[in-house]
C-alpha cells in the first residue's frame, strides 16, 4: 500500500508518455509489449530515470567544469589552492 501513489504516478506519466510519443493505438500497443512489458508503470519509470540520469550527467560536468576553472584561475592569480 505504501508504493501506490508513486505506482500511480509512474503509470500516469508513462500513459501520457507513451500517448504523446505514439498517438497511435497500434504504435502503444506494440512500444508497450516490446520495450515495457506491457505496462504503462514501467514506461514511467524508464523516463523518470533516463530524466534523472541526464540531470545527473549535467550536473556532474557543470561540477567538474566548475572545479577546473577555480583551479585555473587560483594558479593564474598566484592564490594557494588550499
Amino acid at each position: 500500500m505504501g508504493y501506490l501513489f508513486a505506482d500511480l504516478l509512474k503509470a500516469l506519466i508513462g500513459w501520457l508518455y507513451v500517448w504523446i510519443r505514439f498517438r497511435d493505438k497500434e504504435k502503444v500497443k506494440e512500444f508497450l509489449e516490446e520495450e515495457c512489458d506491457g505496462s504503462y508503470t514501467f514506461a514511467g519509470q524508464i523516463l523518470f530515470f533516463q530524466t534523472f540520469g541526464i540531470t545527473m550527467i549535467i550536473l556532474v560536468g557543470l561540477l567538474m567544469l566548475v572545479a577546473i576553472f577555480w583551479a585555473i584561475k587560483n594558479l593564474i592569480t598566484g592564490q594557494p589552492i588550499p
